[in-house]
């Protein structure tokens, strides 16, 4: 079986992005919640000295979502590729 890597990546990577995108809106409506989550996620005691230095803006969303995209596409369509390499038919 081979795997189309583009749209493997592709796929991956808007699935991350739309993670991503639910993590942010989560964090910006419940901020003290959000870090309390993922210290307990993180197995910290808590998170919440980084809070006046967290910002959620617009710019912030949107490269996040960028180097989220891309960083996932690129991991997955090398994966694929590989993966495609090994499985000769």
């Amino acid at each position: 079986m081979r795997l189309k890597a583009f749209r493997f990546g592709f796929s991956s990577a808007l699935a991350a992005t739309i993670c991503h995108l639910l993590h942010a809106i989560f964090f910006h409506l419940w901020p003290l919640e959000s870090l309390t989550l993922s210290a307990h996620l993180f197995f910290f005691k808590s998170l919440t000295l980084m809070y006046p230095y967290l910002r959620t803006t617009p710019l912030v969303l949107i490269s996040g979502s960028i180097q989220i995209f891309l960083g996932v596409f690129t991991v997955t369509w090398l994966m694929a590729i590989i993966y495609n390499f090994g499985n000769r038919d």
